[in-house]
């Protein structure tokens, strides 16, 4: 009895110790996206498009602000950016879900 207890804290221990790995990943792989994407505020929208080409979509929202929207797939997961740019088309925000560089 002891034998199995044991074995199943093991395994519990290993268990968690791969999802912290896996998440301390994912944490590094956010700060790396959010690094790149925050090189494009305060720069022309026009910078956007030479790195990253035309979005997918651009829509303006109820204030005014145009949001450049950049869709993707990789490994078969959706990637969504989205840029926002000013009246003088300064970008000012960013937004991701789902992105990493790589």
């Amino acid at each position: 009895m002891r034998i199995i207890l044991l074995s199943i804290l093991l395994s519990s221990l290993f268990i968690l110790n791969g999802c912290k790995t896996v998440d301390t990943k994912i944490q590094k792989t956010l700060k790396e996206e959010n690094q790149k994407l925050s090189t494009y505020i305060g720069k022309n929208q026009s910078y956007v498009r030479i790195e990253l080409g035309n979005p997918t979509e651009e829509i303006v929202d109820e204030k005014g602000f145009r949001n450049l929207i950049y869709k993707s797939k990789k490994y078969g997961l959706e990637c969504v950016r989205k840029f926002t740019v000013d009246e003088a088309n300064m970008v000012t925000g960013f937004e991701s879900k789902g992105c990493f560089w790589g």
